[in-house]
């Protein structure tokens, strides 16, 4: 779709493009273009100095002695005068200097920049201050000059808060979720009312209030038609505010709304170039490199569009599950879901195809993966918000016509949490800690039984019995970044000592702490029990009945036989066994108090919260629970409790509405050992998503050496051999060698990425003066 000269809208959405770009040669780039404009067509060229993070151009030919210093930093005092400084000790020449910066600035904000740098040179000579804005509005004549270097950036931002994209309707719903962002449920419940009736009013002109249910149903696609007492809230508050009018049972819109919808349009747009900035941040950080601007521009759109539709799959499905939870009519099949790891994995691999190089499509794949898995930093929290709205607009309406049936079903149905929602609740350093604690606040507020059983208490024990272990390898660089307890540290103990390490606790305070939890032997979860009753009032659920002890050996003969295949070694069978026993003792202790409930109020049950899914895999076998839904997850029921009346959860609280499984971790001790020794490295320093290539080059050591010393063993063997204290050396010698082999691939990947640049900016600068010679006037004879 061509740009349209002079747009106001092109305007703002480039000025805002202008002010997320990292790209200083690009910027340069279009700034020497912006100041040809203003300098009557005369011809900029680049001196190719750069300073820091600013870099600089020179006049030519009638703008001889016009100067411009572009900079992409927001600390422009600092920048700009050490800049014209250098500039006005250097040349000899000088009639006027631009100094352009990337950042929106403000009129006063301008002048006071600009007085500042002419006192800095002792008004020897004029300074022009131009923001992002006013290099804008100089080229906006000649959209060209903007299509050739923002012009991916701007049509992708049109596509979407235009909604021009009529057979992409998951991409057309994106505009409304952008502009609906916001810290809480109601919040964001609150935007897209307000947002969708008014963009519907400013389409379909008056309306009746059922028609406007009608026509709000349709655009979210919901599974009903939204009642029209839902929207009696929403179109007062609207009808207060003035921005529409509610007159003789017909709704229009007023001037104020309109005015309203077009700032709509620019705050989406704000939005998704923010998101676009943050994911690109977090994959190059994480790939520990630039990518170039068409290449990220493919990944954005392959990456885009795939998230829309895997949200909104969240969003129906949310639903699904919740009207099955909540015994109402769901009409149709339950949705096709797309399983978050097998969205994670698609979306990776994806955004991975788009490069030629082997090495960085692994890295690619890694990056992406980990956005979602991790949940930390800006790209993650970008993420979890613009799923929010979307899975607000996908169950709308439903606070109002299952709100007090939730509280009905809540304090009816009992929580049983498993072994991953325990460890979220008592670690205050997980992802999912602020979630799970709001379900367990909320639950018993409205009246609901929390329950948990033994077999997950022993589980929790012997986390917190093990924790030494991982402390004793991680306590020196404790508490570390929000992103390294993630990525290093195993324990969930000892990541929520490190996240109390940001706070008030001190190192020697471990020993106190981890006290609190471990008991007598490794499996006493008498500590664990008493903590968790005593903070957050949880009960045991009941032992199973002795008349289900042949249910549970079926369950767990079946749970053994359903992963035996996979388990090679002998540590795995012995864990398979341990956890199938334990799987079973919790399976059939809940069938024994589900058929106690029924006996004593049919309409009563009990579900377990897990991000696992063996139980359901049991039931489905089984059948013994009867109940649909055996299993839910964290999302489910956070999802469950935003439709609750008067209950708020904040942004930090939803993320598992992103991802709610259980991340894979280290694949095994001696990846994690490599791992923490680079990071304890004052040398090495390997980006996250080089881990694989990593390991690969490490693995790849140990076998040739086993291999010349005559030796064969499976390569568990050799990694656990790798880290016997007299083979330590070596193996240090070997991790060494293939950091060098995966940094020499990275810097010879960089340094073909910057001359590759090189010869598109000198084939650039020679097609424009090409062109300059070919159109200047020859001169006259004397």
């Amino acid at each position: 779709m061509p740009l349209v000269q002079d747009s106001p809208l092109v305007i703002s959405i480039a000025t805002k493009v202008l002010d997320i770009e990292t790209n200083d040669g690009r910027f340069e780039n279009f700034c020497r273009e912006a100041v040809s404009a203003m300098e009557g067509g005369a011809l900029i060229l680049s001196t190719s100095a750069s300073w820091d993070l600013g870099r600089d151009g020179v006049g030519y030919g009638r703008a001889d002695g016009i100067y411009l210093c572009a900079s992409l930093r927001d600390d422009v005092d600092a920048k700009a005068l050490s800049d014209i400084e250098r500039i006005s000790s250097k040349a000899a020449n000088i009639k006027r200097v631009y100094f352009c910066s990337s950042h929106e600035l403000s009129e006063h904000r301008r002048n006071e920049i600009a007085a500042a740098l002419e006192a800095e040179v002792e008004h020897k000579f004029s300074i022009t201050v131009c923001g992002s804005r006013q290099l804008v509005e100089a080229v906006a004549s000649n959209v060209e000059i903007l299509n050739r270097f923002y012009g991916a950036e701007i049509e992708d931002c049109i596509r979407v808060i235009t909604e021009r994209d009529e057979k992409n309707h998951d991409v057309r719903g994106l505009k409304l979720a952008l502009i609906s962002l916001d810290e809480d449920s109601v919040a964001v419940r609150s935007h897209i009312y307000r947002s969708v009736i008014l963009e519907i009013l400013g389409s379909d002109g008056a309306i009746t209030i059922e028609g406007l249910a009608k026509r709000i149903s349709d655009r979210l696609h919901l599974s009903s038609v939204i009642a029209k007492e839902a929207l009696v809230a929403p179109v007062s508050m609207l009808s207060a505010d003035g921005v529409i009018s509610n007159d003789q049972r017909l709704i229009k819109i007023t001037e104020a709304g309109k005015s309203e919808l077009v700032q709509n349009t620019a705050d989406a747009a704000t939005r998704l170039l923010d998101g676009r900035a943050v994911i690109r941040s977090a994959i190059e950080n994480a790939i520990g490199g630039r990518l170039a601007e068409d290449h990220y521009s493919k990944i954005w759109s392959i990456f885009q569009d795939r998230l829309v539709a895997y949200f909104i799959s969240r969003g129906e499905t949310l639903v699904f599950e919740v009207s099955e939870l909540l015994g109402l009519d769901a009409t149709g099949e339950k949705p096709e879901s797309i399983r978050p790891f097998s969205f994670v994995e698609e979306v990776a691999k994806a955004v991975a195809d788009t490069s030629s190089s082997s090495q960085q499509r692994i890295e690619l794949d890694q990056a992406i993966k980990d956005i979602f898995l991790e949940r930390t930093g800006p790209a993650a929290e970008w993420l979890v918000r613009l799923c929010m709205s979307f899975i607000a607009a996908c169950t709308l309406g439903m606070e109002h016509s299952a709100g007090q049936e939730i509280e009905r079903v809540l304090r009816k149905t009992s929580l049983v949490l498993d072994t991953d929602v325990v460890l979220s609740l008592l670690g205050e350093g997980e992802i999912d800690h602020e979630g799970v604690t709001a379900i367990v606040d909320r639950w018993r507020r409205i009246g609901g039984k929390i329950l948990v059983a033994e077999p997950v208490l022993e589980e929790t024990a012997y986390h917190a019995s093990i924790a030494h272990f991982d402390y004793d390898q991680v306590r020196h660089w404790l508490p570390g970044a929000p992103h390294e307890r993630q990525q290093l540290i195993e324990n969930v103990f000892v990541r929520s000592f490190a996240e109390m390490l940001t706070k008030d606790a001190k190192p020697s305070h471990w020993g106190r702490y981890i006290a609190q939890y471990v008991g007598t032997s490794n499996y006493d979860w008498s500590k664990v029990f008493d903590d968790l009753r005593a903070n957050y009032n949880i009960e045991k659920l009941p032992a199973r009945r002795t008349t289900d002890a042949a249910l549970e050996e079926r369950v767990r003969k079946f749970l053994i036989e359903q992963k035996q295949a996979v388990s090679i070694t002998d540590t795995a069978l012995r864990n398979l066994h341990d956890k199938a026993r334990r799987d079973a003792q919790l399976y059939a202790a809940m069938v024994s108090y589900i058929r106690y409930l029924r006996d004593m109020d049919t309409s009563s049950t009990c579900l377990l919260m897990s991000s696992a899914r063996r139980l359901a895999v049991a039931e489905s076998e089984f059948k013994e629970a009867a109940e649909p839904e055996l299993v839910t997850s964290i999302s489910t029921v956070l999802q469950l409790l935003t439709l609750a009346p008067n209950v708020r959860l904040g942004a930090t609280a939803m993320k598992a509405f992103l991802f709610d499984e259980r991340p894979i971790g280290f694949t095994s001790a001696f990846e994690r050992t490599v791992m923490r020794i680079l990071h304890a490295s004052d040398e090495a320093s390997v980006p996250w998503a080089k881990r694989g290539a990593m390991m690969r080059e490490v693995r790849q050591k140990l076998m040739q050496n086993a291999k010349s010393q005559g030796e064969k063993m499976r390569p568990d063997e050799l990694e656990r051999r790798a880290l016997y204290p007299e083979n330590q050396a070596n193996t240090i010698q070997m991790i060494k060698q293939a950091f060098d082999a995966v940094a020499l691939d990275t810097e010879m990947a960089k340094q073909n990425t910057d001359l590759k640049k090189r010869v598109a900016e000198l084939e650039d600068k020679l097609r424009r003066t090409t062109e300059s010679n070919r159109n200047a006037k020859p001169p006259k004879r004397r």
